[in-house]
């Protein structure tokens, strides 16, 4: 990501064979939190470009159009490890995630909401490589409880609502 006096955040890539940077995604918006598919021929990222954060899909190495991911908000996109799913936080802080299938180009399932997350920032999550585990990092609470609760296999939890 870079930063300039007359531009919000941009996306560039760097190649490391040729030391050479060029644009990807250069705007007048802001494009953060950019996160390589496993197979390395997407780039996900979040854009302000719609007046509020949503998560956004462009092929690499480019050209080729970007496709939206979310629809009311999105950021913080994380990858399952064989590219089949994506996770994001949604604008209300809930987890969810996009099934993708790919041929000509990503196919993408509907959003679907996982959980509630009070996390405490950017690189605030993890994805286990199966998609079934979540590492959290939350903000500390006097308040709240001392325990742990780890929920496994929650996906059947979900299919008996």
């Amino acid at each position: 990501m870079e930063w300039g006096p007359e531009r919000k955040s941009d996306l560039w890539i760097l190649d490391l064979k040729e030391r050479k940077k060029t644009p990807f995604i250069a705007t007048p918006f802001d494009e953060i939190e950019p996160q390589f598919s496993p197979d390395g021929r997407w780039l996900a990222f979040s854009s302000d470009e719609s007046g509020q954060f949503e998560l956004y899909l462009a092929p690499l190495p480019g050209p080729g159009e970007k496709l939206r991911v979310s629809t009311a908000g999105g950021s913080r996109p994380r990858w399952r490890r064989d590219g089949k799913e994506l996770y994001y936080v949604s604008k209300d802080n809930r987890m969810t995630v996009v099934a993708m299938r790919e041929g000509a180009g990503a196919e993408l399932g509907p959003a679907e909401s996982l959980f509630s997350l009070d996390a405490a920032g950017w690189r605030d999550y993890d994805v286990a490589a199966d998609g079934m585990k979540f590492l959290v990092v939350i903000n500390a609470d006097d308040r709240r409880s001392s325990f742990i609760s780890l929920t496994t296999n929650w996906r059947a939890l979900l299919e008996q609502r």
